[in-house]
């Protein structure tokens, strides 16, 4: 789980920072910068999975294209990353050995620069990575959002704060350094050497820490649900157990669910018929002949359809529904305007829905973590979520708000205008205050809700053509 994020030199984002819940709405209008956060999250996650090339590779545009734009059309160096986590409190390899982790609060640091090389080729390296913990009394996230009070997620421990990874600069040699949990060298590796992060090449428990922060970060998803894929019956043999963010091996995840629990199917077909008039059941079986697995829908009216012919809409919310009650699933999910394909009368429930996806605190504590993080430029959908919002009683009160509102702010340099993103957090009208970051320095305000709706509402219905055709960054 996210629970702050810092970036800089990352297409329209510097010096940003953003402190996260376990379910968040991030508003705002095309071209604010939405989508770039995604792009961050995705990029931290197959950074920590595979190589740099093939990382910048997954993002939209060229390498280059990413860094941050200067006013005279040139760009930054380098682009800074920190990300501060909640990782479980055990960790299991591939070979099935289990460790049980010291510290479940951890800090990752990258810093990923771009230089030429001899052949005058430009080429990325890392040029700084760090994972440490995060002690307990700095630790303000979660007092706010778990309490202090409760030792399950954040145990007692003694001893000073000992790096699982650090970079070391001795004259003009960058060493990157793996360390064991005693805080020992462990494996230093020059940092021009290196195609990919150091955390990225630990697969062991002999590194436990290190290696939970892989997995965690690994399991970081864009949802980007294909209803091509949804809709393909899953091979027998080949099929995943838990279903890809574009909904490949749905099926196949339903089968392996009912497997491991017959009633689980019960629990999911009364989420569909809550969301979707005339559902009645949700099955799935195994076709002998094909050797492959399919879904059933059954109606109230008698009526039965396979996958193959259900709506987008329809499977969209099945592969939610799925993912709500597969407890082999965790991570952080990022969802890019839920509001498309659903009709505002339904769309209550649907937030309902990824609300309960997300882990709740004061639920049972074997839950499994989860992080939805939803983007939109949709008034009504914030103003649902918010009256949803103001129904329950958040730990932390207002600065718990999962709602933050993005906006583009201009920035003068060197006599020059330079647009960047702002999210800034959302709390209820008549409570307008400013925040305070950890150095004691005033940070935007708050908005209230009244002020975003007025806002997307006007920019919606009041825009120039020139703003309509004005491409996203």
């Amino acid at each position: 789980m996210i629970t702050r994020l810092e970036i800089s030199g990352f297409k329209t984002f510097h010096d940003f920072s953003i402190t996260l819940s376990p379910l968040v709405l991030i508003a705002g209008v095309n071209a604010a910068g939405k989508s770039n956060l995604f792009d961050v999250i995705q990029l931290l996650s197959r950074l920590a999975d595979t190589d740099i090339r093939s990382a910048f590779g997954d993002l939209r545009g060229e390498a280059f294209e990413l860094f941050e734009q200067q006013p005279d059309g040139s760009y930054v160096p380098e682009m800074r990353f920190g990300v501060d986590m909640l990782v479980d409190r055990k960790v299991r390899d591939n070979w099935g050995s289990e460790a049980e982790l010291k510290y479940t609060r951890l800090r990752y640091e990258v810093v990923i620069g771009r230089e030429k090389d001899k052949r005058g080729v430009d080429r990325l390296f890392i040029r700084h990575e760090s994972l440490v913990p995060i002690q307990r009394g700095e630790d303000k996230w979660y007092k706010n959002y778990i309490g202090a009070s409760d030792e399950y997620w954040l145990p007692k421990v003694t001893g000073g704060r000992v790096p699982f990874v650090s970079t070391e600069q001795k004259g003009n040699v960058t060493t990157i350094n793996l360390h064991q949990d005693k805080g020992s060298r462990g494996r230093p590796r020059p940092a021009a050497d290196l195609e990919s992060t150091m955390l990225s090449s630990v697969t062991n428990t002999e590194f436990p820490h290190a290696l939970a922060a892989r997995e965690e970060m690994r399991k970081w998803h864009f949802l980007q649900l294909n209803p091509v894929k949804l809709r393909i019956p899953s091979d027998k043999f080949t099929a995943r157990e838990i279903m890809a963010p574009d909904g490949t091996d749905l099926s196949a995840t339903l089968f392996r669910m009912k497997t491991e629990d017959p009633l689980v199917l019960q629990d999911i077909s009364r989420e569909m018929a809550n969301l979707i008039s005339g559902v009645k059941s949700i099955d799935v079986a195994e076709d002998t002949v094909g050797r492959r697995y399919v879904i059933q829908v059954a109606m109230d009216d008698g009526r039965n359809f396979s996958s193959q012919v259900l709506s987008e809409g329809t499977l969209r919310l099945l592969a939610l529904a799925t993912l709500k009650y597969d407890d082999r699933y965790s991570g952080v999910l990022c969802f890019e305007e839920p509001e498309n394909g659903v009709h505002p009368s339904r769309l209550k429930r649907v937030l309902s829905l990824m609300q309960d996806l997300a882990t709740d605190f004061r639920e049972h504590r074997g839950f499994p973590l989860r992080q939805v993080i939803m983007n939109t430029h949709s008034p009504l959908l914030v103003g649902q979520l918010n009256e949803i919002l103001n129904q329950q009683t958040l730990i932390g009160g207002d600065r718990a708000s999962s709602i933050f509102f993005a906006k583009m702010v201009t920035a003068i340099k060197d006599g020059k205008k330079l647009n960047r993103t702002r999210m800034t957090p959302i709390v209820k009208p008549g409570k307008q205050a400013y925040l305070y970051d950890e150095k004691g320095t005033p940070a935007e305000r708050q908005l209230s809700m009244l002020e975003l709706k007025n806002y997307l509402e006007s920019v919606e219905f009041d825009i120039s053509p020139s703003q309509a055709n004005e491409p996203a960054v």
